[in-house]
């Protein structure tokens, strides 16, 4: 048969043709094997269903094959399981794996095992079955022996490279076991596969395995310049990270132009966030200082708030270094650089000084001046142009905020009354977030009365007042009097923010007689979220009886059906404050939201623990689909309440047998945490040792 003919039959799906002629000529099983070693997905899928129609002893010949693809997307993998239980006879996957390990096997399959093990997974156990081993550095020591001893190595060692932290965990632990064991040429190999980046690891615990595995092999830790140079290029974090830790000295001529070139102007804001800490390492003095403020000049996210935090630090430690630092701040304050003003803001708020008012009152005019002219150019364009404008207006409204903060601490330090600021006279406009922030830690410096009546002339002020309310424990008796009037006439286009507001003030005050109203106010995101606040805040507090909550239960149970934000408040509401009406509704939504399973796991069993007749309840879950949840729920009443789970023993043994990996795990551990010693040697049989 020629290819083309071959590879007409394929593409028109006529399988069963192909197996029965390669069942009479098998020289054509060269072209499945160009099939299999082609890049051409779509290729690999119609080879395996022709080889699915083939007797097993062709089938065992592309073994590697077969394996291999168990990794492609579904409809490639699906095949590949069929056809590994159809040589095997057994019901699932890793039952037909674990068999095939059984058997002497190419060394191509044991270098596949080797590279897709993790901690426990199906290659893990092929593998100490294959080596008939009962741990993996036994295991190990065997491949070594019967297989390329030079390709295990490789594949260990670029198992430490992973991304994973797990499967670098478990490649350390067995390297460390077998280092010693190694012969000279074996050590050798290795140490040719391990860069010093790897003592650059993230995580603590795992350098340390590094190093020691580094001194095993003799492989120095120390770095020429040079090196060093080259590896911040390379590998920047880790290569950080290892400058920390092995106490490196970087030279003297290390910040230079070329410095600035590698890890500013890049315009890369991990490279610049490195080169902020490499910094940070020099002595503190100007040349410093003027460094860290080029990075503030032109750093980008994270590398400019590191270097406003290491500028902040300097200040606080070195008095020499202040005040140049506070000038420097001020002059790049002034300038119109909107990004480079906001970061310099954020440096000054460290300094709070008293002669900095009248040039932050002066600022705030100015942005203020800003935004009304950005506001009338911003239609004046295309929507590009639109956006633009509206980035500058955050921009601007994010530098006034700040200016607030930052007069506000200015009064609190220096014991100054707002008035005496007369913001008003000199701007023709108050600053309500001052006023709020003085408010919070003291009363005294602010005109309250005189504050309600502007909220009362303006309901957005609402927000500013809840501000302080929420957070000032020293408000007396009249005065809360006052803030209920004018809190119940405050009106403002945006009633989701309103209600919002109004609930926190209610709560923040006790105001338990609202509830009623409260109730009703929950209707949008802003004040959905403050209800369960409040409630919390009656709950803890002890102003709410059992019947009351129970009213209140309800509107934050159907939250769950809500938005994300939401949800998880709900849940974490339900986590602190169990309650067994919620129950039903946490059974059916479980498993329906991605990377949510933990923590309805927890809720479910938190309220369980509370009101343990429903443990009914997970015995039902346990006959649908939500098993695997059922059975975590199970796991974590087992470790707390044993006793409830009594009537489940002989129920979970049944479903041992048939149940998949994941889920025997959870059995096993389940009985064992609520089975007596007798009860394990019964269940022996079925479930093996507890």
């Amino acid at each position: 048969m020629e290819r083309e003919e071959f590879l007409k039959y394929l593409r028109q799906g006529k399988y069963d043709k192909l197996a029965k002629l390669i069942n009479s000529y098998s020289d054509i099983l060269s072209f499945l094997d160009e099939l299999f070693t082609s890049n051409k997905k779509d290729d690999v899928r119609r080879a395996l269903l022709v080889l699915k129609r083939l007797d097993n002893e062709v089938i065992e010949r592309y073994l590697y094959y077969i394996l291999l693809n168990l990794n492609e997307k579904r409809i490639i993998a699906k095949e590949a399981e069929e056809i590994l239980k159809k040589i095997t006879n057994k019901e699932s996957v890793e039952e037909a794996i674990l068999e095939i390990a059984k058997k002497p096997l190419d060394e191509k399959i044991v270098y596949l095992f080797l590279q897709n093990m993790k901690e426990g997974n199906i290659f893990f156990r092929a593998i100490l079955e294959h080596t008939k081993s009962k741990n993996m550095e036994e295991s190990i020591k065997i491949l070594l022996k019967n297989y390329n001893s030079e390709m295990i190595l490789k594949i260990l060692a670029n198992k430490l490279y992973s991304s994973e932290k797990d499967e670098r965990e478990l490649t350390i632990n067995i390297l460390l076991n077998i280092v010693d064991s190694l012969t000279d040429e074996q050590k050798n190999i290795l140490r040719g596969h391990l860069s010093v980046s790897l003592l650059g690891d993230e995580d603590k615990k795992l350098y340390r395995k590094f190093k020691q595995l580094f001194e095993k092999l003799d492989i120095p830790a120390e770095l020429s310049d040079e090196q060093i140079k080259s590896l911040l290029k390379s590998h920047g974090k880790t290569t950080l990270n290892i400058i920390l830790r092995e106490n490196i000295k970087l030279p003297a001529n290390f910040y230079n132009r070329e410095f600035l070139k590698d890890f500013l102007y890049t315009g890369d804001e991990e490279k610049q966030f490195v080169g902020v800490k490499l910094i940070s390492l020099k002595k503190d003095s100007k040349k410093k200082v003027d460094l860290l403020f080029r990075f503030l000049n032109y750093g980008y996210g994270k590398a400019k708030t590191a270097a406003i935090r290491e500028l902040k630090k300097i200040a606080q430690n070195n008095n020499e270094l202040k005040k140049y630092i506070e000038n420097k701040t001020l002059m790049y304050a002034k300038k119109m650089n909107l990004g480079l003003k906001i970061s310099s803001l954020r440096i000054l708020k460290e300094f709070a000084k008293k002669e900095h008012l009248e040039f932050l009152i002066n600022e705030h005019k100015r942005l203020k001046e800003l935004v009304y002219k950005l506001e009338e150019e911003k239609f004046m364009g295309g929507f590009r142009h639109l956006l633009m404008m509206e980035e500058e207006i955050r921009k601007c409204n994010v530098a006034m905020r700040l200016i607030e903060e930052i007069v506000a601490e200015i009064c609190l330090k220096n014991d100054i009354h707002y008035n005496d600021l007369k913001i008003s006279e000199k701007l023709g406009y108050e600053f309500y977030r001052t006023m709020e922030l003085i408010g919070v830690k003291n009363l005294n410096l602010i005109d309250i009365h005189e504050f309600l009546e502007d909220v009362k002339r303006d309901g957005e002020l609402i927000t500013y007042l809840s501000g302080i309310v929420i957070n000032n424990n020293k408000i007396d008796d009249n005065l809360a009097k006052k803030i209920l009037e004018v809190t119940e006439k405050a009106e403002m286009e945006d009633k989701d923010v309103l209600n919002a507001n109004k609930i926190m003030i209610y709560a923040s005050l006790n105001r338990v007689d609202k509830i009623g109203e409260i109730i009703n106010m929950a209707e949008g995101y802003y004040s959905k979220l403050a209800f369960i606040n409040g409630v919390k805040k009656f709950i803890d507090e002890k102003l709410l009886d059992e019947e009351k909550i129970n009213l209140l239960i309800p509107k934050i149970a159907e939250m769950i059906y809500s938005t994300k934000k939401l949800r998880l408040m709900a849940l974490e509401f339900f986590k602190n404050y169990p309650n067994e009406l919620v129950l039903p509704i946490l059974i059916n939504e479980i498993g329906n939201y991605r990377g949510e399973d933990k923590l309805m796991i927890d809720v479910i069993s938190n309220v369980i623990f509370k009101y343990p007749n429903n443990i009914h309840s997970i015995r039902e879950l346990l006959n649908t689909d939500k098993r695997n949840s059922a059975l975590k729920i199970l796991l974590k009443v087992s470790e707390k309440r044993p006793e409830l789970l009594e009537d489940f023993i002989y129920l979970l043994a049944g479903m041992y047998s048939s149940a998949n990996e994941e889920d025997k795990k959870l059995i096993k551990k389940i009985l064992k945490n609520i089975t007596t010693e007798e009860q394990k040697l019964i269940l022996k049989p079925i479930i093996g040792d507890l």
